[in-house]
């Protein structure tokens, strides 16, 4: 299972398009309209804030925490369910 990396600010614009992003986008209209400024400080910056912070921290680790975890685990490849009846043996041995 390889993981691709995009471009940072292609990641970055990924963010806006999600459903929360689209609410805020909103609320950043409506207090535009009704002239409530403290509103629209408010939703910019929660807005841009936590994808500023997602792509800094995905940026800073590439895979430190993805390749450590699959070298610990190591499931038998014999179907769907044979890493829960290695784990139901393993269970019931001990």
């Amino acid at each position: 299972m390889a993981t691709t990396k995009g471009h940072p600010v292609l990641t970055f614009l990924r963010k806006f398009c999600e459903i929360s992003a689209r609410m805020l986008e909103l609320i950043i209209v409506l207090s535009t309209v009704l002239g409530k400024h403290s509103d629209l400080i408010v939703a910019s910056a929660l807005l841009v804030i936590p994808p500023v912070l997602s792509v800094l921290q995905e940026c800073r680790a590439p895979g430190v925490a993805v390749e450590p975890t699959r070298q610990h685990v190591s499931l038998p490849e014999r179907g769907e369910n044979a890493g829960i009846a290695h784990l139901v043996q393993n269970l019931a041995g001990a």
